[in-house]
C-alpha cells in the first residue's frame, strides 16, 4: 500500500490532532503539519494554543509506503510528546546557554519514557522502539561511528533507549562507549529525569557543537 504525498500529509495531520486530544486532554491545542524545506529532520513549537510540527519536505509528486507512512507517525508521537511532557522554560533557557543539541538529545530519552510510562498509548514503546531501529539502521549506511566522541550526541539518545528498555539490535558499542554513558550520567546530573535542572559539563558538549546546529524547538 502507499499514498500520494498530499493524501499522507492529509491523514498525518488529523493522526496528529488526534494524537494530541489523549496526550493533553484538558487542552484545546490545534496541531499543524509543516513542511518545511530547510528540515532534516522533525521539530516541534507550541503554546497553550497552538502545536507545530515541522517536518522534511518530499517532491509534491512523491508517493509515500506503508513503512515511510508508520515511521512518520512514530515522529508525530514522539514530537508531540514535547508538548506534553516537556518544560518549555527548561528548553528555553538550553537554548539561551547553547547547549540545546545535548540537552534535546536527553529530554528525548526522558521524555519518551514519560509518554510509555503515562499508558496514554499503549503501543507507544513498540512504536518508538521500532523507530529507532530504523534510525539505526539508516545512521550506519551514514557512517554513524558510535564510540566517536562527536557522536557522542546521537549514541547518548540510542543508549538512553536502550535504558528505557526498546528492542533493536546491538551497534557495535563497545567499553568505552559505556564508560562515556556512566560519566555522561554523572557530569550532567541527568539520568532519565530532571530535564530543568541539567547542568552542562563543557568536555562532553564540545565536540557536538559542530555536529549539530541550534533547533527552533525539540527535535527528534
Amino acid at each position: 500500500m502507499s499514498y500520494t504525498y498530499p493524501e499522507a500529509l492529509t491523514a498525518l495531520e488529523s493522526v496528529a490532532n488526534d494524537f494530541i486530544k489523549v496526550l493533553r486532554p484538558r487542552e484545546i491545542a490545534r496541531v499543524l503539519l509543516v513542511c518545511d524545506s530547510a528540515a532534516q529532520t522533525a521539530s516541534v513549537t507550541w503554546d497553550a494554543y497552538n502545536i507545530k510540527v515541522n517536518m522534511p519536505v518530499r517532491p509534491a509528486a512523491s508517493r509515500m509506503t506503508q513503512a515511510e507512512f508508520e515511521n512518520w507517525v512514530s515522529y508525530l508521537l514522539h514530537e508531540l510528546g514535547h508538548p506534553a511532557h516537556t518544560d518549555m522554560v527548561a528548553w528555553q533557557a538550553a537554548c539561551r546557554d547553547g547547549v540545546a543539541r545535548m540537552v534535546n538529545a536527553l529530554e528525548d530519552v526522558r521524555m519518551e519514557k514519560a509518554l510509555i510510562v503515562s499508558g496514554i498509548v499503549p503501543n507507544a514503546k513498540s512504536v518508538l522502539s521500532r523507530l529507532l531501529s530504523r534510525k539505526i539502521v539508516e545512521a550506519r549506511s551514514n557512517g554513524w561511528k558510535p564510540n566517536a566522541r562527536r557522536e557522542f550526541g546521537w549514541t547518548i539518545c540510542v543508549l538512553g533507549r536502550a535504558a528505557n528498555g526498546y528492542a533493536f539490535d546491538g551497534v557495535g558499542l563497545d567499553r568505552r562507549a559505556n564508560q562515556s554513558r556512566r560519566d555522561g550520567s554523572r557530569r550532567f546530573g541527568l539520568g532519565l529525569a530532571g530535564f530543568g535542572r541539567v547542568q552542562i559539563d563543557g568536555r562532553l558538549y564540545s565536540p557536538c557543537k559542530a555536529y549539530h546546529g541550534s533547533p527552533c524547538g525539540p527535535s527528534g
